[in-house]
């Protein structure tokens, strides 16, 4: 199981001089390719080792793969947004490509407090990827938290909100605002990602009517919007 397209063996030899056919067994790996699978570290069968040259190959592999879902994927996403007047905000990581490449394909580079434990050096990708692709905006899908529902107070979005902007984030998203929805929900309403069976898919931040701290937004959303203004106003050192 492995990433490819209608014409990957074509693209390949063109792209890498090469033919890849007599070679799938040095690329082809049972569950290679599943995210749920890497994000759970569950391990996936072994590669082949065929040859001296199974390394290149693999490597070729990749850059392929790369290179294609830079062009189609996110190009593709971005040319129809164009088209339709609007803009692609991207998360175009999880897969083995180019990140800060596939980043920098999108209009808005985005990334998340989710993957990566929300770090620096992950966060950098959006920045990293808006600075080298000219984009005016690194935006972020901020605020939630894996096994953390109802547990976000106004002090730790805070913390992260300028984690972030020093991180060279210009667009915080808030994630998790639930709309007031009616009927027996009960206390404290409907909730997106929050549930007692949701393992690793619960984390929802409830920014919402019911949010404990819901008084504490607007003060919340000046500091951001203020913070995110002045990001703007600069140019990259």
């Amino acid at each position: 199981d492995r990433l490819i397209t209608d014409d990957f063996l074509a693209e390949f030899e063109r792209r890498r001089g090469y033919p890849l056919d007599e070679n799938l067994l040095v690329v082809l790996a049972q569950s290679a390719d599943s995210f749920l699978l890497d994000a759970g570290r569950v391990q996936v069968a072994p590669e082949l080792q065929l040859s001296d040259a199974d390394a290149d190959i693999r490597w070729d592999y990749r850059q392929t793969v790369s290179e294609l879902f830079i062009e189609r994927f996110v190009g593709g996403l971005g040319g129809w947004a164009e088209e339709h007047g609007a803009l692609l905000r991207s998360q175009s990581y999880g897969i083995d490509v180019d990140v800060i490449a596939a980043a920098g394909a999108a209009h808005i580079p985005e990334v998340e407090t989710l993957y990566a434990g929300g770090s620096r050096l992950f966060l950098k990708i959006a920045s990293s990827a808006a600075h080298l692709a000219g984009r005016d905006r690194a935006s972020s899908e901020a605020f939630s938290f894996i096994l953390r529902d109802h547990m976000t107070t106004p002090l730790k979005v805070r913390a992260v909100a300028d984690l972030q902007i020093a991180s060279g984030i210009t667009e915080l998203v808030f994630h998790g605002v639930p709309y007031g929805a009616a009927g027996e929900y009960g206390l404290p309403g409907w909730v997106p990602f929050s549930s007692p069976y949701g393992g690793a898919s619960t984390f929802g931040s409830t920014f919402g009517e019911s949010w404990e701290f819901a008084d504490a937004l607007p003060q919340l959303n000046r500091y951001i919007a203020r913070s995110q203004a002045l990001m703007r106003s600069g140019e990259p050192g």
